[in-house]
């Protein structure tokens, strides 16, 4: 990616949750709740693995990969050769965990297939762990299994619920052979789960069946079947998928290990196959971390916590995107909303005079330059000077338009789904743009507010509503910060793992939090290192970690979590937490152990290498066709990077 671009991925694409997602990241993961009974997952020093279950993890073969997974997460076939240096370096690198671990747990990881490292052509500053979706041939039996039969059902080992399985995506089939993969999976979901969902197997004459109680949820697509005559499920794919961008955003070498040791935390430890009750959990902080999971809080804390995730919801999903210009009358949020009611209006034939004005105005090639990829970007003192002339006729405008000519909805749609100006329509960019504007309208009334006479009146309301739900989210995450409210996700028990792991290689762990400053460094090129309240920004949290997470009067300083309603928080955050794991685990390189030295290129050498086929990558092509299971699958994770950077 070259420095100094900017782009509309620049702008959105970093802020969509790549603040808390850009690298490091996995497919299933959902928030929920736990007990602290749940002592087989917490993070302790030697437990690399959940639990021994061959269910967990598979084999793909390259051509599985492109058969099975590159279709379920959008990737084109944009991957480096298993010769080229950095696939070379990164298979050392993960070799060296693996074989490490391996050394030491060898009866724990007697199940668990060694992994590959897969190198994918992309700008995202991304790497991920993925799921291979397989099929085995068993009888499903839902509920009384009363109702219709279907081919193929699919179940989601992380909510237990059923759903469709999208005819559009292959799995692979592993036929009646696989009886300890499905015993494993029975096993492994029942030990684990926390509802009322549990699964029964029996096997008679070679035919096994899987019997869901009737407190398994299942989809609307799926209310009425009983039985199905194949079972289709994840399990983790042994391989480690790096984006060149990568590379090209970590400082050192010893970042980027830390970041191979963080995304296999998640393949030993088979977070795509987890329980979503294990994570998602509120906590109450100390000054120092426990050597151990951290136990959930009373209901207080529970509440605390949920306040907290709503207003990253409400300020996360669409406040963080937008520019705000001092004195605006409208809403940043309601901007192309507007715009788009006015064009859509004189278009129709029934335009006032004012908004012929108007339209004409905005359609104008002097405002289009001067307020390019507003709101998504700052303004310019002509930018700030052209809106606000825009406001002033907007309001003159939709002023002359009674409320009786048209409806709520319609207004909703079009801040939703807006068709002006003539720029969101470029390259990929109104998916984007549909997305961020999407999110808005949930935070607004479902009818026309009391008192709504004119269509200037309804946009008023609307910048009022979102004005006052992000005031309140602001106090909701400042309490949350300040009853020291933590949020426990299997990204944090990742980056616990990559510490010790680094360790392990005589590597200093520190590197593990370097991992996490060099993804803020990178997002503060954005633009995009406070997009949260209460976030610090790249250069204060260097000076703050640099003096042992202290202010300069030497008082204990903590750093908010950032976004409570994505499964990786803030990358300041991030670094302070790690930082305290080490220190709660009494991490320290053995001084007379020797750490593994690859060889080969530069660490210099290979971010070029990086660059050069980042540059040369061909867009990989986006599949919207994907049926509720898979859009479902698909948000649990961010390293649909490859479909979002472009949206």
């Amino acid at each position: 990616m070259k420095a100094g671009v900017t782009t509309i991925q620049d702008l959105i694409a970093a802020k969509l949750r790549l603040a808390g997602c850009v690298g490091f990241s996995l497919l299933a993961i959902s928030c929920g709740a736990t007990g602290p009974d749940a002592s087989d997952l917490k993070h302790d020093a030697d437990a690399p693995i959940r639990n021994s279950e061959v269910s967990n993890w598979a084999l793909v073969s390259d051509a599985e990969y492109k058969t099975y997974i590159s279709p379920l997460l959008g990737l084109g076939d944009n991957f480096l050769a298993d010769s080229h240096e950095i696939s070379v370096r990164s298979q050392f690198w993960v070799d060296a965990i693996d074989s490490n671990l391996r050394r030491r747990y060898p009866a724990k990881l007697a199940n668990v297939p060694k992994p590959v490292a897969r190198i994918i052509s992309n700008p995202s500053v991304n790497a991920f762990i993925a799921p291979v979706p397989v099929c085995v041939n068993a009888t499903v039996k839902l509920g009384s299994g009363t109702g219709s039969q279907v081919e193929t059902i699919y179940f989601d080992q992380g909510s237990g619920g059923f759903g469709s399985w999208p005819a559009q995506y292959d799995c692979r089939d592993e036929g009646q052979t696989s009886t300890e993969v499905l015993s494993g999976l029975v096993k492994s979901f029942n030990a684990a789960n926390r509802t009322n969902c549990k699964l029964t197997l029996t096997t008679e004459r070679g035919v096994s069946t899987v019997a869901a109680d009737s407190g398994c949820s299942r989809d609307s697509d799926v209310a009425g079947v009983g039985r199905a005559k194949r079972l289709a499920f994840m399990r983790t794919a042994a391989v480690v998928n790096i984006y060149t961008g990568l590379l090209t955003a970590m400082e050192t070498e010893e970042s980027f290990i830390g970041v191979i040791a963080h995304e296999l935390g998640h393949y030993y430890r088979s977070h795509i196959t987890t329980d979503d009750d294990f994570y998602g959990f509120f906590y109450e902080m100390s000054e120092h971390n426990d050597d151990h999971r951290p136990v959930r809080g009373n209901a207080a804390i529970q509440a605390l916590g949920q306040k907290a995730q709503l207003a990253s919801r409400a300020i996360g999903g669409t406040s963080s995107y937008f520019k705000s210009v001092s004195a605006q009358k409208f809403s940043s949020k309601v901007y192309l909303g507007i715009g788009s009611f006015a064009q859509d209006t004189c278009a129709a034939g029934t335009c006032p005079a004012a908004c012929t004005e108007l339209v004409t105005f905005m359609s104008g090639e002097a405002h289009q330059s001067a307020t390019a990829m507003f709101p998504f970007r700052d303004l310019s003192a002509a930018g700030r000077q052209s809106y606000a002339t825009f406001e002033t006729k907007a309001t003159a405008c939709l002023g002359a338009v009674a409320m009786s000519t048209t409806t709520w909805d319609k207004l909703l749609r079009k801040v939703a789904v807006p068709t002006w100006p003539a720029w969101i329509d470029r390259g990929n960019y109104r998916e984007t743009i549909n997305k961020i504007q999407g999110g808005i309208i949930q935070f607004l009334p479902r009818s026309t507010p009391a008192g709504t006479s004119t269509v200037a009146d309804a946009f008023a309301a609307m910048t009022k509503d979102l004005n006052a739900v992000e005031a309140r989210s602001i106090i909701d995450l400042k309490t949350a910060f300040d009853k020291r409210i933590g949020q426990y996700t299997a990204e944090q028990e990742a980056d616990d793992a990559s510490a010790e792991w680094l360790t392990h290689l005589h590597i200093d762990p520190k590197f593990a939090g370097d991992t996490q400053m060099d993804l803020g460094k990178w997002i503060a090129s954005k633009g995009a290192d406070k997009s949260m309240p209460l976030d610090i920004g790249y250069v204060e949290c260097e000076r703050v970690r640099k003096n042992g997470w202290r202010r300069e009067d030497g008082a204990y300083q903590y750093i908010a979590i950032g976004d409570y309603d994505e499964v990786h928080h803030g990358f300041c955050y991030r670094a302070f937490n790690v930082d305290r794991e080490i220190k709660a685990h009494s991490y320290r390189v053995d001084p007379a152990g020797a750490r593994p030295q690859p060889g080969g290129p530069s660490w210099a050498r290979l971010k070029e290498l990086a660059e050069q086929a980042t540059e040369a990558a061909a867009p990989a092509p986006i599949d919207n066709s994907a049926a509720a299971i898979l859009r479902k699958l698909q948000g649990r994770q961010c390293p649909l990077a490859p479909v979002l950077v472009r949206k």
